[in-house]
C-alpha cells in the first residue's frame, strides 16, 4: 500500500474538509454506523477518488496495489463507483467509443479478441451485445471480449449514429473503395479483409491496422478508414 499516495492529496485543507463532511454526512444517515461495511468501503473509495488520491482510469491492478486489496475487490469497488457516478447513457456511449478507439484487437481463430479495462464499460458492451442476441465468448477470461467480425460489425451498425455511418459509407464510395452498398457490408469487408491478412507473415502490423480501422469506424474518421483499406488492398495485391 502506498500510504503517501493516499495521504498527500489530503494536505489540501479544502480536500480534507470535503472528505470529512461527506464522510460524516453519509456515515450518520439514517443513524450513526447504520450503513454496512461494504457501503463504508464504497464511500471511502469514492472520497479518495474525489480527493485525487486514486485515479479511476488507472489499471485495476494498480488500484489494488494502492489499497493493498485483491484485484477482484478493487474491480468491484471501481464498478460500484462507476455505477453511481458515470452518468447517463450518452456519457457511457461516449466513453465506450473512446475505449473501443484505444483497445488492441487480435485475430483469435475466427474471432476478434480485445480487452476493455473498465468494468462498467465492459458490462455496457456485453449488455448491448446481448440486446442483439450476441453472446461474447468468455471461456478464456471474463475481461476479454471474443466475438466474430460479423457480430462486431452488427454491434457497430446498431451502436453508431446514422450520420456517422453515412459519412463513412459515402467517403468510401467517393474514393472508389467500395460499391454503393450498406455501411454494414462495407465495414464487414474492411475488417474481415484485415483480420484474414493478420494471420499471415505481416500479422503484427495488420493487427495494429485492425485496431486503427475500428477506431476510424467508431470515430467517424473516413480518411483513416480509407487509408487503411488501401494499405490492406496493397498488401493483398503484393501477396
Amino acid at each position: 500500500m502506498d500510504m503517501n499516495k493516499l495521504l498527500t492529496p489530503l494536505d489540501d485543507n479544502e480536500k480534507v474538509k470535503n472528505f470529512y463532511q461527506n464522510f460524516i454526512k453519509t456515515f450518520v444517515t439514517p443513524a450513526f454506523g447504520a450503513i454496512s461495511k461494504t457501503e463504508v468501503d464504497n464511500l471511502v473509495f469514492g472520497l479518495l477518488i474525489d480527493a485525487g488520491a486514486l485515479d479511476p482510469k488507472s489499471q485495476v491492478y494498480e488500484i489494488a496495489r494502492d489499497l493493498n486489496v485483491t484485484p477482484a475487490k478493487a474491480r468491484n469497488l471501481l464498478f460500484q463507483w462507476q455505477l453511481r457516478s458515470m452518468g447517463n447513457g450518452d456519457v457511457l456511449k461516449k466513453d465506450l467509443i473512446e475505449a473501443l478507439s484505444s483497445v488492441r484487437f487480435v485475430k483469435d481463430g475466427d474471432l476478434l479478441s480485445f480487452g476493455v479495462e473498465s468494468p462498467l464499460l465492459r458490462e455496457e458492451l456485453r449488455s448491448r451485445l446481448k440486446h442483439l442476441q450476441i453472446y461474447a465468448d468468455a471461456s478464456f477470461s471474463s475481461e476479454i471480449i471474443r466475438i466474430s467480425v460479423d457480430h462486431f460489425v452488427e454491434f457497430l451498425d446498431d451502436f453508431l449514429g446514422d450520420i456517422g455511418k453515412k459519412k463513412i459509407q459515402q467517403a468510401l464510395i467517393k474514393d472508389n473503395q467500395i460499391e454503393d452498398n450498406s455501411y454494414k457490408a462495407a465495414a464487414c469487408r474492411i475488417l474481415k479483409g484485415i483480420a484474414e491478412k493478420a494471420a499471415g507473415e505481416a500479422g503484427g502490423e495488420l493487427t495494429d491496422l485492425l485496431g486503427k480501422a475500428v477506431s476510424g469506424l467508431v470515430e467517424d474518421n473516413a480518411v483513416s478508414v480509407i487509408e487503411i483499406y488501401k494499405r490492406v488492398t496493397s498488401t493483398s495485391t503484393k501477396a
